[in-house]
């Protein structure tokens, strides 16, 4: 009986491990390239903002929970109980406020849909940018090529995966190839939950942050960030997320717009 693919079991094991060494290399090396910065924490943590905290936290979506979420608790936006929005009195100034302000004031009556209309708007990437500047984020080509060098790993995952069941119906089953077919599938999810837009030095000072915010809407909660609206409840939502919002019936009305 043939081999299947003209290729012995043996040999195509090679193949497959230097295929898969090739892919973790790549996975491993453009990992290190985002997340490594000059930058290092000296004195204390630097000064940032309430929309610079929310995006560090957790990117674009975060920027907009966190407006929302502050305005909604100076009342600017009314949440209705089943999540949709509403914008009352005049528009906002600050930018990412005003850019909150216009949509939901022309129809964008949830925050899934708001999330969607602003992730790439100038007032939220601008923010991106300035914190890559700043080495706490890196790049958007650099997260880029990491998101593709973790996917690469799914090419040899797939070959190995086709492997496999020509040598089950040729009736010769490999009985190493699962155990190499595991460990791919188990670096695969790995490097996809190491994902990070943050750099190491973005990681640290966010931890230092979390550590020095109260994990819920206290007065004063957010004294050290500059903007005004970080008094107003939003400093814990950009840090932690909506759970962080004491009022229950906001919290369960944001999430339930999300």
């Amino acid at each position: 009986m043939s081999e299947p693919w003209g290729v012995s079991g043996p040999q195509f094991l090679i193949i497959y491990v230097i295929l898969l060494g090739g892919c973790l290399a790549g996975a491993f090396y453009t990992l290190a390239k985002v997340r490594s910065s000059s930058a290092r924490m000296s004195h204390g943590t630097p000064g940032l903002g309430v929309y610079d905290t929310a995006y560090l936290a957790g990117g674009p979506d975060r920027v907009v929970d966190t407006a929302v979420a502050g305005l909604a608790d100076i009342g600017r936006v009314r949440v209705e109980r089943d999540g949709r929005l509403t914008w009352v009195g005049q528009l906002a100034r600050q930018p990412v406020e005003l850019a909150v302000s216009e949509r939901v004031d022309k129809g964008v009556g949830r925050l899934s849909d708001l999330r969607r209309a602003l992730r790439d708007h100038p007032a939220v990437t601008g923010i991106g940018r300035e914190l890559a500047e700043r080495h706490l984020v890196a790049e958007v080509s650099k997260v880029s090529l990491a998101q593709l060098a973790t996917w690469s790993l799914a090419a040899p995952l797939a070959l190995g995966v086709v492997r496999l069941a020509a040598d089950l119906l040729a009736g010769r089953p490999d009985a190493i190839l699962p155990l190499f077919l595991a460990l791919n599938g188990l670096s695969m999810a790995w490097f996809v939950r190491a994902q990070r837009f943050r750099t190491w030095y973005g990681e640290s000072v966010l931890r230092s942050l979390e550590h020095t915010t109260l994990p819920g809407r206290y007065p004063g909660a957010g004294h050290h960030l500059r903007d005004p609206l970080a008094l107003a409840g939003a400093a814990t939502v950009a840090l932690f997320g909506f759970p962080a919002i004491y009022d229950r019936a906001l919290r369960e009305s944001l999430q339930l717009s999300g």
